[in-house]
């Protein structure tokens, strides 16, 4: 018990640890696409026309592209259970067919038992945040191929939001086709500085590579949130884990009390016991 302790506080340890790197990975994220969302605005400043690039969506969708984050390893409660439900629940709304990559071996255990998804073979989750961009780019080269190989309508992106409290909620992000709506916000966004920004090395190109970082950023923002959530979710867990361990411990060091005073009158018994007897012997004789 007492080292099954240990373990736990230093999965705790581990878990705080991560939350925290997790966190600032997302503040930073969300600092990058800021410029993301700036390069936006300066190409639409320069052609507003551009917009008439961006595809509308479509009133029937015929097949859906769906990114599932999960979790490769266990004690995290409902973690995965929670997701993979909320996501069959939203894909069951949705015509047509639904391609799955699972993110995480965990979340894709649960996935395959639903037999209307199409569940293709899960991206194991990145150890650390330095590994996560590659882990999104071997992810959007898959979703690319795929829809180069059959046509995709739309990428739905599903993952627990980590929330106040060490809780999370699970969370549905849209982002292929790229909203019109959306875009047509940048025309009334105001450039911060008096300087005119210009576009250098093809507007179309430029538009395009700041669209994909939008598409990147995001996905990379989802996992790590997911992760995030992962580990606060494992943290409520060990800390449940701990106090029942202690109360464990409570008990078996009652008994041992208990079973170890039991020994010693035993012990004590036997030899009043015996000194009796040896007593009674000498007065008989």
């Amino acid at each position: 018990m007492d080292s099954l302790k240990s373990i736990i506080k230093t999965m705790k340890i581990l878990a705080a640890i991560n939350i925290v790197s997790f966190e600032k990975s997302v503040k930073a994220l969300e600092h990058y696409y800021e410029s993301v969302e700036l390069g936006l605005i300066a190409c639409l400043m320069q052609s507003p026309e551009i917009l008439m690039a961006v595809e509308s969506k479509k009133s029937v969708i015929k097949r859906t592209g769906v990114v599932i984050f999960g979790s490769d390893q266990g004690m995290v409660g409902q973690f995965n259970d929670q997701i993979a439900e909320y996501a069959h629940k939203e894909l069951g709304t949705i015509v047509g067919e639904k391609v799955i990559w699972p993110v995480g071996e965990r979340v894709f255990s649960r996935l395959v038992e639903y037999p209307d998804l199409k569940v293709k073979n899960f991206f194991p989750l990145p150890n650390s945040i330095s590994h996560i961009s590659t882990l999104i780019s071997q992810l959007l080269d898959d979703v690319e191929r795929e829809r180069k190989l059959a046509e995709v309508d739309q990428l739905l992106i599903f993952y627990n939001k980590p929330k106040s409290g060490g809780r999370f909620e699970p969370t549905r992000l849209s982002l292929l086709p790229i909203d019109k709506k959306w875009m047509s916000s940048f025309m009334v966004k105001k450039w911060p500085t008096k300087i005119t920004p210009e576009v250098i090395d093809g507007l179309e190109f430029t538009f395009s590579t700041l669209i994909r970082q939008h598409l990147f950023t995001s996905i990379v923002k989802a996992c790590a949130e997911s992760l995030a959530s992962e580990n606060a979710c494992r943290l409520a867990s060990m800390q449940v884990a701990e106090k029942h361990i202690d109360e464990q411990l409570e008990r078996q060091h009652l008994k041992y009390n208990q079973e170890r005073q039991n020994r010693i009158d035993e012990e004590l018994f036997d030899v009043v016991s015996g000194f009796g007897v040896i007593t009674a012997s000498k007065n008989g004789l």
